[in-house]
């Protein structure tokens, strides 16, 4: 008796010392399992199409994505098919905010959107101060108990992020210009 109680307290202790993982909600998102970070990426075949082309398709799809979004570009290297940029949605109190690698060869490209944060106001509580944003990295969400409106935001941000990656694909994949015609 006395070592099963034993072994009931330390089974309990040990469970008490333990972190917590990542409530049920969050995995609904792509974690990378190496790096325990929500990561996008895919690498999306395109048929007879050369690498200098692709390129052009990424930066055209990019300054069409700057009419709607802030897109700070941070690298663009025609000769290795290589474009970083940071791409931000909302305003400067509530906003969502990702870094986005497109590298293309020739026949293919791939996409990574990692580093992904929400900023919101801190809103003041009980008369104090408030302090402004605060900006979040999406994998401390996954450490939060998954409330309604938590839950909203990380559905909000995977669908903007599921759409931005959806406009990237039918302009890579599309093998005609768009035109403006006034």
């Amino acid at each position: 008796m006395k070592a099963v109680c034993t072994f009931l307290l330390a089974l309990v202790s040990s469970a008490a010392l333990a972190q917590p993982g990542p409530y049920p909600g969050y995995f609904q998102l792509p974690v990378n399992q190496e790096t325990k970070k929500v990561e996008y990426t895919a690498v999306v075949p395109v048929d007879d199409a050369p690498r200098e082309e692709l390129f052009s398709r990424a930066e055209d799809w990019l300054t069409q994505l700057g009419l709607t979004h802030k897109v700070t570009r941070r690298v663009s290297n025609p000769e290795a098919g290589t474009l970083v940029t940071h791409v931000r949605s909302g305003n400067s109190s509530n906003n969502k905010a990702f870094r986005l690698a497109i590298q293309v060869k020739d026949g293919q490209y791939q996409y990574v959107i990692d580093q992904i944060t929400h900023t919101q106001s801190d809103y003041a509580r009980a008369g104090k101060y408030s302090v402004g944003t605060v900006t979040t990295n999406i994998e401390a969400y996954g450490l939060r108990r998954q409330r309604r409106n938590l839950i909203k935001t990380i559905d909000q941000i995977d669908s903007w992020i599921l759409t931005t990656i959806g406009g990237l694909n039918s302009m890579m994949v599309s093998s005609e210009k768009p035109t403006n015609l006034i």
